[in-house]
């Protein structure tokens, strides 16, 4: 190979590159005023994902879960969780989330202090067994399940998204089904715990 034939080869293989980097170099300006629309419909697809399955959950949450009239603890924890949400929406739902979470925690505590009286023995459960074991002793249904398996994606969305792109989402949604997730749980506590069963 002479050095005519190999500059020209190595023209011949650098041609696509240089002409791709020319091309963005002088269309600098214009390729910059382009990027918050991108980061826009990345935030707008986000928001529409969320607020979207927050509506599917609270309507499905309205249809198996029994609402009790004037249920106070549903009236303060909505209130306290709107008044977040319009400051902070991703907080509202990281508490939203809390109260659920403690809810759980708390009813599989009464069932396993109620099982180890019963069978002599000290019974531990990871954080990460809490729903399956209230699942398997017949706290929660498997949609009362499944339920809260879409809230903690939801919740998992939240926690890895910038405060920006959470700016302007609706989390109402959101709120109402875990607090309705979580009152019902209250309530079966409550039931069980009274003496004549009722």
């Amino acid at each position: 190979m002479d050095w005519k034939t190999f500059i020209a080869s190595i023209v011949e293989s650098a041609s696509w590159p240089l002409a791709i980097l020319g091309i963005v170099y002088f269309l600098r300006k214009q390729i910059a005023s382009l990027v918050p629309f991108l980061t826009k419909a990345k935030y707008g697809d986000l928001e529409f994902e969320f607020s979207k399955k927050s509506e599917e959950l609270q309507a499905e949450a309205q249809k198996i879960i029994p609402t009790e009239k004037e249920d106070p603890f549903i009236k303060v924890e909505l209130e306290k969780l709107s008044d977040l949400a319009t400051i902070a929406p991703r907080a509202a739902v990281f508490e939203s989330w809390r109260i659920l979470e403690s809810a759980a925690s708390h009813r599989l505590a009464e069932i396993t202090e109620i099982q180890e009286k019963k069978e002599g023995k000290i019974l531990l459960h990871t954080k990460d067994a809490v729903w399956p074991t209230l699942l398997r002793d017949n706290e929660i249904s498997k949609s009362e399940y499944a339920m809260m398996q879409e809230l903690k994606k939801l919740r998992n969305i939240a926690v890895h998204s910038s405060d920006e792109e959470f700016e302007s989402i609706d989390v109402g949604g959101y709120i109402g089904s875990a607090v309705s997730l979580a009152s019902l749980l209250r309530h079966k506590a409550q039931q069980k715990n009274q003496p004549d069963g009722k």
